[in-house]
């Protein structure tokens, strides 16, 4: 059975558009050793949507941007996902998922190739946000460079949901 482990459900009062080479991003610190298996984000359409919506789960370096590899991924036709604001958490399934480890920091990447500036899909976050375990980041350049912002403090509405972490052994102890 899934449970929800990290997640940011304040309001929303704002949304960024995602398409082409425009990511966008929340980090998040898990508090507790879990697989991750699926992950929401607050979202909705704008035009006509063809292609798929990607998902994808990073670790992150110092400065809280992804790097590669990714840890795992998923993608779905958003073609049922909301047309209006403020839009509703959508879920993509990761497949096999990935161990993640308490207090280290994980980006999850929202992506759109397909769309353009017409037809996008949006995120909504909220510029106050109160989630002190993670931040929004963005990329224009399809991951070559990451920003945080747009505003201090600003969080995407997301939630992610896995099983019962890994055990130890996958932190480097030695199982006795």
């Amino acid at each position: 059975m899934a449970n929800k482990y990290e997640s940011y459900e304040g309001v929303d009062n704002n949304q960024r558009p995602i398409y082409g080479v425009i990511w966008e991003g929340e980090t998040f610190t898990p508090q507790v050793d879990h697989k991750i298996t699926s992950h929401k984000f607050k979202l909705y359409t704008l035009g006509v949507i063809q292609g798929n919506l990607k998902y994808a789960i990073y670790a992150v370096d110092g400065d809280h941007k992804p790097i590669a590899p990714i840890l795992c991924s998923g993608e779905v036709s958003p073609s049922d996902a909301e047309t209006e604001s403020p839009g509703a958490l959508y879920e993509i399934d990761l497949g096999a998922g990935a161990d993640l480890v308490t207090d280290q920091e994980y980006a999850a990447i929202a992506s759109y190739p397909n769309g353009d500036a017409t037809h996008y899909i949006r995120l909504r976050f909220n510029s106050g946000g109160e989630y002190t375990r993670g931040r929004l980041i963005y990329t224009d350049d399809g991951g070559e460079t990451w920003t945080a912002g747009p505003e201090p403090g600003a969080d995407y509405l997301f939630e992610e949901w896995g099983t019962v972490g890994p055990p130890p052994t996958s932190r480097g102890y030695i199982a006795g």
